[in-house]
């Protein structure tokens, strides 16, 4: 078995928006993820164990079903404390009629073959992690920016990945065929 992700990822200018905001706040507070160096910027929409052998019976179905990914809006910065010490800080993205939608499809091709990892429905929050303080006191002089939640509209597209990192997958190296 092996952790699928399947998020919504950016357009090269927003991920190195994303990724160098990532960057500025890991400079200056004690941090073990760094967007760009442990991820790229993605927002995951379902994550779920399966046997590699079976991603096709996931991927395939998704491909034929999703025409048309939703635009995402960004709505702040939100600091949250981690189990471990420290804190996830990440962009929110508003929950939307049409997210919800294309999670619900998602959920449904992928429940009869694993389940769902990660919260959904009224529990989802979608959101873009862009760095994990390892010290709490970490995010004293914490360097807002603004420049990622500026991007109040924002084209996404359907990628596959590995991990909680969304390690990007090129389907044809796993045995996904074209759709």
């Amino acid at each position: 078995m092996q952790r699928f992700n399947i998020a919504l990822i950016f357009n090269n200018d927003v991920s190195e928006k994303i990724a160098k905001y990532s960057q500025l706040l890991c400079k200056d507070i004690h941090s073990d993820f760094v967007v760009g160096k442990n991820a790229i910027p993605h927002m995951t929409v379902a994550q779920f164990d399966i046997d590699p052998s079976m991603i096709n019976e996931i991927w395939k179905p998704c491909m034929l079903k999703i025409s048309k990914t939703p635009e995402l809006y960004f709505s702040g910065i939100t600091i949250l404390p981690s189990s471990n010490g420290g804190a996830w800080i990440e962009i929110s993205v508003l929950k939307g009629q049409e997210l919800l939608n294309l999670q619900r499809t998602i959920i449904n091709i992928i429940e009869p073959f694993s389940s769902i990892k990660n919260d959904t429905y009224d529990m989802y929050r979608p959101h873009i992690t862009v760095a994990h303080t390892t010290k709490g006191n970490s995010i004293n002089n914490f360097p807002f920016s603004y420049e990622p939640i500026r991007l109040k509209s924002v084209e996404t597209t359907l990628g596959i990945g590995l991990g909680i990192t969304f390690d990007p997958i090129e389907p044809a190296n796993i045995g996904i065929t074209d759709a």
